[in-house]
């Protein structure tokens, strides 16, 4: 049960606020979606794709969904602001909570099979949300997206 309230919070935290770093003092702050690059701290570039930079925190001890295990953070920024953050999980053990703290958050999901992949769609007016999920492997990917940077036709 201890677990349960524990990622229930971190969990209500990232997807309620956006992305995090964790701040000087141990605590978890918000980095605000739209938020410039240049006022962000401990980040290393790891690529480009489609006009969007990829960065992974560095020297800080992350928190939020990469506080699970196996988890790796990506924050996507378009026009040196915040639009995404991207979240892969090796394991598939934490699904069922994530998925329904999720469905408690923003209702039902729109599903569908996309290259082996089952996906799970939420949205509300700033953020879009996709949950990919593979049990034959075990991964899990959760990206979400700052809608007022979304391109038009952009899904």
């Amino acid at each position: 049960m201890k677990q349960w309230l524990r990622l229930v919070f971190i969990l209500v935290g990232i997807l309620s606020w956006g992305p995090y770093t964790a701040a000087a003092d141990g605590i978890c702050t918000t980095i605000p979606w739209g938020e410039k690059l240049s006022a962000v701290q401990n980040l290393t570039y790891s690529g480009t794709a489609s006009g969007i930079l990829y960065y992974t925190v560095t020297r800080v001890e992350t928190c939020g969904l990469s506080r699970l295990e196996g988890s790796r953070v990506t924050y996507g920024f378009r026009h040196e602001r915040l639009y995404s953050t991207l979240v892969e999980i090796d394991r598939t053990d934490d699904l069922r909570k994530i998925v329904s703290l999720f469905v408690e958050t923003y209702g039902l999901p729109e599903t569908r099979l996309e290259d082996g992949w089952d996906v799970s769609l939420w949205e509300n007016d700033d953020l879009r949300i996709k949950l990919k999920s593979q049990y034959a492997t075990g991964r899990v990917k959760i990206g979400m997206y700052y809608k007022p940077l979304m391109l038009k036709g952009e899904h």
